[in-house]
């Protein structure tokens, strides 16, 4: 790993052979950092990046540090799966409001209304373990009434953590400055 920084590639790449990690101290040795580097090398993009996202954020990409506009990338639909769960601003993968930011101001912006604080990394949310927990189909995170639908998502969205295209992409450097 490098010296800074607190980022991982997102899922397993054949080409890699190995998930990178990389935890530098002190900044990155807390628990939540932790476990959202660890999200991303199972599989997660940040929420934020989530293809509905403008139905829930704005991104004011003039306030956002330069080089650091690539966390801010909304992926495809076939790359971010909110595998029939809501869009969630308290999510352990969501930035908070002035993640990157350059000039004090906010860089992404909630368009609905919601209680608590955006990107808050103080916990794991239901809703991250559910996601988790569907991610790899695991017993019981599937309901009967959604499951065939979700779970055929799943299977056609799961190859996508062994490719090399978007994975390949380091993310969260310097997440630490955002906590």
């Amino acid at each position: 790993g490098r010296p800074t920084g607190c980022y991982a590639h997102v899922g397993f790449s054949n080409n890699r052979g190995v998930h990178t990690l990389n935890l530098a101290r002190p900044g990155c040795m807390h628990n939540m950092i932790i476990i959202h580097e660890l999200l991303h090398n199972l599989g997660f993009f940040h929420m934020q990046s989530a293809y509905e996202r403008y139905n829930y954020v704005r991104i004011n990409w003039a306030n956002i540090r330069q080089g650091s506009a690539h966390n801010f990338y909304r992926m495809q639909r076939s790359q971010v799966n909110l595998l029939g769960l809501p869009y969630e601003y308290q999510s352990c993968m969501h930035y908070s409001t002035h993640a990157f930011s350059i000039n004090g101001q906010p860089t992404i912006v909630a368009t609905r209304s919601f209680s608590g604080t955006m990107g808050h990394m103080v916990y794991v949310t239901h809703w991250d373990w559910v996601r988790l927990r569907r991610h790899y189909n695991c017993p019981g995170a599937w309901n009967e009434r959604d499951m065939q639908e979700l779970k055929e998502e799943v299977e056609r969205t799961r190859p996508l953590m062994y490719s090399s295209l978007p994975q390949t992409e380091a993310v969260d450097k310097e997440i630490e400055s955002t906590l």
